[in-house]
């Protein structure tokens, strides 16, 4: 959400986010006239993620404008969460393309999301050109819990091949307590023999 917005900037954000729904263009010009500074870009952030919800590749094209930080990264989240449920593919293209790794982070879990709901085979195609670290660790844990429901096994051998060690082991225990309630031996089979995890941490995860 908007917790990285400054707490003093958060009542007027979330105006500004609110009018700029209604009327982009008001809010904008408004965001735009404000002195230089955090706040500015918190307002110019809020403006722009308004925008997204009526218009996200308007507010995509506005982006550039935004200087990298908190409020950077809740634009990109707002955008991508909108324009991935109309448009994944046009989304993913864009949020591989901003500049800033913190808002790319930021944004990758929304288009992962929508675009393993829209075409599962796609979505994971995707993913396995996404290069290692936490971008990439974010956005397997958003299609594991996505397709969890449906295909079990497969977020799981997903959730595996996270690279951060904690996260991995979040991933799992995610998709596990799961997949548990409709297949208790598949599951447990499944972790037993997954070579990406420590004994301690198949135990953390099975509270035995």
């Amino acid at each position: 959400g908007v917790t990285g917005v400054q707490t003093c900037a958060l009542p007027i954000w979330r105006a500004i986010n609110g009018w700029a729904s209604q009327d982009p263009h008001g809010a904008l010009a408004w965001a735009k006239s404000q002195p230089e500074g955090a706040r500015r870009q918190a307002f110019m952030a809020g403006a722009i993620s308004g925008l997204a919800a009526s218009d996200p590749v308007q507010a995509s094209e506005l982006f550039g404008a935004l200087a990298a930080g908190e409020a950077q990264k809740v634009a990109a989240g707002q955008i991508a969460n909108v324009w991935a449920r109309q448009d994944p593919v046009a989304a993913a293209q864009w949020v591989l393309q901003i500049a800033d790794p913190g808002a790319r982070e930021s944004a990758l879990p929304h288009v992962v999301t929508s675009f393993a709901q829209s075409d599962v085979a796609r979505a994971a195609a995707w993913l396995e050109k996404l290069p290692a670290g936490s971008e990439r660790d974010g956005a397997v844990v958003a299609y594991a819990n996505t397709v969890t429901p449906r295909d079990p096994a497969g977020a799981a051998a997903w959730a595996a091949t996270v690279g951060d060690e904690n996260k991995r082991e979040n991933a799992v225990r995610s998709v596990y307590h799961q997949w548990k309630r409709t297949d208790e031996s598949a599951a447990n089979r499944w972790l037993a023999d997954s070579p990406a995890l420590s004994d301690d941490a198949k135990k953390r995860i099975t509270g035995k």
